[in-house]
């Protein structure tokens, strides 16, 4: 059940264990360090599919645990724990609900309100009995609101769990292991069908036109709702395929998909977790996603950013313009006053970086060649977009108060695609305006107060027209 969740530049991954949720870190999709049990509760056993959220300097973790010395799944019940690290240690919090439920995952819409996907037996009219996905409306990351509602139901009999599952005739199915994203007008919501015990167990999806609130968008399965067609099953080398999550590659542009598998090879050893991270690309299209998973032979890694301060990797090469800066693991620190400039020259580029300052901060996605320059500036008490040249400030665009909290750290996306320039701050819109279409660099200020910047991975695009990196 690998959970893959990005913080500062690192990528870590949750996964199911026993005794515990367990975590392992990686700067690349490749190489990846165990980092051993991020949480462990004193009369609580089998750990299963953990998520991570963060929101304002707290790591909520979602995940589901039963009693120790339980022989029954269905003891398992989704709760959240809190730390002020991805690595932990975690800290219960809250025992969500009081029912059956595993799988979850916590999501944001554009707007800033929170919806938790999640699993339960909550009979639905039209499904095959079994185990249903629903969406929970959440009026914080503690805490859920409302009403649930199901969004992918069994209909297929390729999903069964069991079949006369309890001794009295019911044929039970199964579906489990949401993970919601979107691409463009489009959100899909992969899932995983069958029993995560079986060879067959597999990965379907469902999609939905982005019109209204998470919670109601109408998921339809692809191809429809009675056609098995799943984007990942078994091969002749690899079982047991199931249970993903979703995330971009180092290079900002690539879509990998990381599920578990076993090797079909190997014999089945009764009480021997054999069930491995794989991880695969995964192609987004009209409303369509594809892979080659689950690949079984060497593939070519994922692309690593044009310019990135991980390790070994080409930095950005900063240079004080005003000011000075400091450096150290933990990133850039710059004194009020300060201004950097760093990186290629580009009209079209994604980059990324965290972020934190008191009193706010501000940074330029495009610092052009004469001087002049698109600054953005984001305090606690709004957001201000300018355009900066030698005859003075033209306004591109004011906003209200970000939604987040600008002394802890926060993640900063930056999409430039020629005159377009859009913004997005803890993983909501931040701003979107024009600017002129000239090659520029991007570059930090600290207006204000000290602000610390880190994370930083930058791509070029040669093609302004599409969101997708040609191929290299």
């Amino acid at each position: 059940d690998p959970f893959l969740f990005k913080h500062r530049g690192c990528y870590y991954c949750y996964s199911t264990h026993r005794d515990g949720v367990q975590a392992s870190t990686s700067q690349d999709l490749v190489r990846w360090d165990y980092q051993g049990f991020v949480l462990q509760t004193a009369g609580q056993a089998n750990f299963w599919a953990p998520a991570v959220h963060y929101e304002d300097g707290v790591f909520y973790l979602y995940y589901s645990s039963a009693p120790a010395g339980s022989l029954d799944p269905h003891d398992e019940r989704l709760r959240v724990a809190v730390s002020d690290s991805p690595l932990g240690p975690f800290t219960p919090a809250r025992v969500l609900f009081d029912r059956f439920t595993i799988d979850p995952q916590l999501v944001r819409s554009d707007d800033g309100q929170r919806y938790l996907f999640y699993s339960a037996n909550d009979p639905c009219d039209g499904a095959l009995e079994g185990t249903s996905i629903l969406v929970q409306p959440m009026s914080d990351p503690l805490a859920p609101a409302g009403k649930a509602r199901h969004v992918v139901i069994p209909t297929l009999e390729q999903e069964i769990f069991e079949r006369n599952r309890f001794g009295d005739g019911r044929d039970w199915h199964t579906i489990e292991g949401a993970t919601y994203f979107t691409s463009g007008r489009m959100a899909y919501l992969t899932y995983s069908g069958n029993a995560y015990t079986h060879e067959d167990y597999f990965v379907g999806y469902a999609t939905a036109p982005l019109i209204g609130a998470i919670d109601e968008l109408h998921f339809t399965k692809h191809p429809d709702e009675y056609t098995f067609s799943p984007l990942i099953r078994r091969s002749a080398y690899v079982e047991g395929t199931g249970h993903n999550s979703v995330i971009a590659g180092p290079d900002l542009f690539e879509t990998w998909i990381a599920y578990h598998g076993r090797d079909a090879g190997e014999p089945l050893v009764e009480g021997t977790e054999q069930r491995t991270l794989r991880i695969d690309r995964l192609r987004i299209g009209a409303g369509e996603l594809a892979t080659n998973a689950p690949t079984s032979t060497p593939q070519i890694a994922p692309a690593k950013a044009d310019y990135s301060d991980a390790p070994g990797q080409k930095g950005l090469g900063w240079r004080a313009l005003s000011g000075s800066f400091s450096q150290s693991e933990d990133g850039l620190a710059l004194p009020p006053g300060s201004l950097l400039a760093a990186g290629p020259l580009a009209v079209g580029y994604r980059a990324e970086f965290s972020a934190k300052g008191e009193l706010g901060y501000a940074f330029c996605p495009a610092r052009f060649t004469d001087g002049s320059y698109i600054e953005v500036s984001v305090s606690p008490d709004g957001v201000r977009a300018s355009h900066v040249t030698s005859v003075g400030r033209d306004l591109l665009i004011t906003a209200g108060a970000p939604k987040a909290d600008l002394s802890k750290w926060q993640l900063i996306e930056i999409e430039r695609a020629g005159k377009n320039v859009s913004i997005r701050l803890a993983g909501l819109p931040l701003a979107a305006f024009r600017a002129p279409i000239e090659p520029a660099r991007l570059a930090l200020n600290a207006e204000n107060g000290i602000a610390q910047f880190s994370g930083f991975a930058l791509t070029k695009t040669k093609n302004l027209s599409t969101d997708r990196k040609e191929p290299q």
